[in-house]
């Protein structure tokens, strides 16, 4: 009789286990038990993921012969006769950004170039700071690249236009524009911009056409 007891104790216990894992069961049919396994499995993969994006392996993005390290700051680093020069962009990024076949060559071989902006132009702050690194691609190929103005200025600057560029002696004019482009005229860039981002854009364009990296 105690056989029979006992027994049926160990049947109610079963009964009872499966009715708990039946609540334990979602829509899926998984237990919780289940589903904290995969909740673990998730969290061990991405922790491999991230370990490999903020390690220091970065990984190496080739162009057109080019190589370029993707830095921890998000930025292409390109190695220029030894030098480490970086760029906001990926030449993939700026292909859209047409650049006339003619106007290639009058950029990679400029030896002496104006830039020159309107003094109240509202993202002359960017616009000075692309005037700066693109000059120091210019000194590091032993060119001229000469500030100037598009008009009266507190500086003193010469006052340059496009009227003054030729094919030997191109002027950059940087603006603030509807769209973001480079359009090329006889000795002329206009290199516009809507955005400050996008003056960033055209900085990566120019200096990767004078470079030889984009054509």
């Amino acid at each position: 009789m105690r056989k029979f007891k006992k027994s049926k104790k160990r049947l109610q216990e079963l009964h009872n286990h499966e009715r708990e894992e039946k609540k334990g069961k979602g829509i899926t049919g998984l237990s919780t038990t289940a589903w904290m396994g995969i909740f673990i499995a998730v969290i061990m993969i991405f922790s491999v993921v991230g370990y490999m994006w903020e390690g220091d392996e970065v990984p190496e993005l080739d162009y057109n012969g080019y190589s370029f390290i993707l830095t921890q700051d998000r930025l292409f680093e390109m190695d220029n006769d030894g030098t480490k020069m970086l760029f906001y962009n990926h030449p993939t990024e700026l292909e859209s950004i047409k650049i006339d076949p003619s106007a290639t060559s009058v950029l990679m071989n400029a030896r002496m170039v104006y830039t020159t902006l309107d003094t109240n132009d509202t993202l002359r702050q960017t616009i000075g700071k692309v005037q700066y690194d693109i000059k120091n691609i210019m000194d590091s190929r032993s060119s001229y690249f000469i500030y100037a103005f598009t008009g009266d200025n507190e500086f003193n600057k010469t006052i340059i236009t496009c009227s003054n560029a030729t094919v030997s002696v191109p002027v950059f004019y940087l603006k603030k524009g509807n769209e973001t482009k480079i359009v090329y005229d006889n000795g002329c860039f206009i290199i516009q911009a809507d955005t400050d981002y996008g003056m960033i854009m055209l900085r990566d364009r120019i200096m990767y056409t004078i470079l030889g990296v984009m054509q």
